[in-house]
């Protein structure tokens, strides 16, 4: 019986972590059950009278590490002191490519895609100025993102 309640609390703290984090009620509902390395719940806790998400300093820095909004926000502030492009700058210089990384294996993680779809979902967001919603309602149905799946490019190959 307390592993149930136990794990139903995760449920709960996992499904509104992810709907404030711009996820869809049916994504977060098929997402809350499944284990999230990326998500760390650990520190966030269920108020035990009103059975609600305390949204208290752990919350907020829990959306904070995954805002890909406020990322690509803080991509356009930072001055290109490099010889590449914005984009070059953000995946190959030692000062910022640990974040892009770590954004990256976010989407890839989230949405199951591969390394090269990945990086090209970010890439849309920062050079076209587009929100998390509206790239994923974009690239997530185009054929153009597709190519970038290795499993379907294999099979035209193949044929």
């Amino acid at each position: 019986m307390k592993n149930r309640i136990r794990y139903n609390r995760l449920r709960k703290i996992r499904y509104q972590v992810l709907r404030d984090l711009g996820y869809s009620v049916k994504e977060a509902q098929r997402l809350r059950s499944r284990s999230l390395p990326w998500l760390d719940t650990s520190r966030v806790r269920i108020s035990s009278k009103t059975g609600k998400v305390i949204k208290g300093k752990n919350y907020k820095r829990l959306l904070k590490t995954y805002d890909l909004d406020n990322y690509v926000d803080y991509t356009k502030t930072l001055k290109n002191d490099t010889v590449y492009s914005r984009w070059g700058m953000l995946t190959n210089d030692e000062r910022y490519r640990d974040e892009t990384e770590k954004y990256v294996n976010y989407i890839r993680k989230t949405f199951n895609l591969s390394n090269d779809q990945a990086y090209y979902f970010l890439y849309m967001m920062i050079s076209n100025n587009m929100t998390f919603e509206e790239a994923r309602e974009q690239l997530l149905t185009s054929e153009q993102f597709e190519m970038y799946d290795k499993n379907k490019a294999r099979g035209l190959k193949r044929k």
